[in-house]
């Protein structure tokens, strides 16, 4: 699945990585060029976190995302990484 660059952006915090996607994907995200390994993936806010199925090779994560969004306009999905 690829999503244009206007789609989404991201921001860290040592050992977190935030995903803003403002057009919610269909089926899953693929972040490229992440050189950590990652420990797990889910949805900010909400009820509870809602954790995601992530597959990771080399610098490539994919996450399986829901159907539908979360949110109206944004929503956020924290990937953790080990290390920071």
């Amino acid at each position: 699945m690829f999503v244009a660059s206007t789609d989404w952006r991201c921001t860290t915090k040592p050992g977190k990585v935030y995903l803003i996607l403002f057009k919610w994907p269909n089926g899953s995200f693929e972040l490229s060029n992440l050189h950590k390994k990652v420990k797990k993936a889910y949805l900010l806010g909400g009820a509870g976190r809602q954790t995601l199925k992530v597959r990771q090779q080399v610098d490539r994560v994919n996450i399986t995302l829901p159907p539908k969004a979360p949110g109206p306009m944004a929503s956020v999905v924290v990937v953790e990484t080990a290390g920071n």
